[in-house]
């Protein structure tokens, strides 16, 4: 999970240059404004630029991390049931999708 989950992030921080470049704006900026909106609405006034960036990242690792094993949930379920079986997922995870 925890590479899946690094790939992802750095996967996500590719396209995100990438598309900034594509579009001549940085797109860095919009993610970190929206951080700063979402921490304003929990009600904190003015935080530190190092915890918005902090809090940005980690909501990037958290979607990573939840289209991984949503992905590898459905593969599981769908290959087992048209017969093509695949190695089962760790019991932790095996227990979300029970």
């Amino acid at each position: 999970l925890g590479s899946g989950v690094g790939l992802g992030v750095a996967g996500s921080a590719f396209q995100l240059a990438l598309l900034s470049l594509t579009v001549g704006e940085n797109l860095w900026v919009y993610f970190i404004l929206r951080t700063t909106n979402f921490i304003a609405w929990l009600g904190f006034d003015r935080p530190e630029v190092i915890w918005v960036q902090a809090l940005t990242v980690v909501s990037l690792a958290t979607s990573s991390a939840v289209y991984l094993l949503l992905i590898h949930g459905v593969a599981w379920l769908l290959f087992d049931r048209i017969g093509h079986a695949i190695p089962a997922p760790p019991p932790w995870i095996a227990a979300w999708l029970r």
